[in-house]
């Protein structure tokens, strides 16, 4: 078991030094705790990699680190059950989520959680894309919600669709453009247009002269305070998400978006099963982004 506890490490880590460190053990130890179980098996059960991929496992090595999992996992359960300890209340939780996202749904998700497992230590990386995911190699979140911008892929994460969330454009009641039953992309040029960072890189893909009536002029990322602004002044909020309690309403913008453009995917290690806390978060999260991202009720 300890040897399978030292692959599962190496592969939730990706580096033979953080996992190492983590068991408390010499490279040269962890190195031969791994050839033995490839003489055991008769696996090659990794290939190393240069850069900061660290390590990239083998089919063989995907697959041995599902049965692992699992055994550790039924282990660590059996003896809570046999000692009668349970889970003592500690519960911990690591996970990234891009930052607009996280203003729309982070002070819920966490009166939630909180109520779920009163003990829990949460650490949240608010960020983007291209700092979730070396994160998320290293071991140092279960999973993170983003965009996909091009990383380099590795065989060690799996990714799933998690929210199609094509963009509104939201106005105070009292807009000048409020009134239209269509809104041109022209009509947009003489207004200022807010959004998070990652909104005028998905701009990329679309023609010149649309992309530069869409580009937001004011980039912030917290989504409460540009919804602020958006509520007092005749700016134009560009989010893809909804607060319920929010006077904002969304124009009639003459602007067909594709649907990839704004996909949102879960990230996660392949072959390691997620936390009770980050499938409970996981799953409110998804809840939440349906309610927030559905189309808007006509007032």
């Amino acid at each position: 078991m300890h040897k399978l506890l030292h692959f599962r490490t190496l592969a939730r880590t990706g580096n033979f030094n953080r996992a190492s460190a983590e068991l408390n053990l010499s490279q040269p130890s962890l190195t031969r705790s791994i050839q033995a179980l490839e003489k055991q098996y008769g696996l090659r059960l990794l290939e190393r990699q240069r850069g900061r991929m660290g390590i990239q496992l083998t089919q063989g090595g995907h697959e041995l680190l599902r049965y692992a999992d699992e055994l550790l996992n039924l282990g660590e359960e059996m003896e809570r059950s046999l000692t009668g300890s349970g889970d003592g209340g500690h519960h911990s939780l690591a996970f990234g989520i891009g930052p607009m996202l996280a203003g729309a749904t982070l002070q819920e998700l966490f009166l939630g959680l909180y109520r779920d497992y009163p003990g829990l230590e949460a650490t949240v990386v608010v960020d983007s894309t291209a700092v979730m995911y070396p994160k998320l190699l290293a071991g140092d979140i279960e999973f993170y919600l983003g965009q996909s911008f091009g990383q380099k892929p590795s065989t060690r994460v799996r990714r799933l669709p998690f929210a199609s969330t094509p963009a509104r454009f939201q106005v105070r009641p009292e807009h000048p453009l409020a009134a239209q039953e269509s809104v041109a992309l022209a009509d947009l040029a003489g207004y200022p247009r807010l959004s998070g960072t990652a909104w005028n890189d998905t701009l990329a893909g679309l023609p010149a002269h649309e992309a530069a009536l869409l580009r937001a002029t004011v980039q912030v990322d917290n989504f409460h305070l540009l919804a602020g602004i958006a509520a007092s002044t005749d700016s134009i909020f560009i989010t893809a998400w909804q607060n319920p309690e929010s006077t904002l309403i969304s124009l009639p913008v003459e602007f067909t978006q594709d649907p990839s453009l704004y996909q949102i995917n879960l990230y996660f290690l392949q072959g390691m099963r997620l936390s009770k806390p980050a499938a409970t978060a996981i799953e409110r999260l998804r809840a939440m982004v349906k309610r927030i991202g559905a189309p808007q009720v006509p007032r």
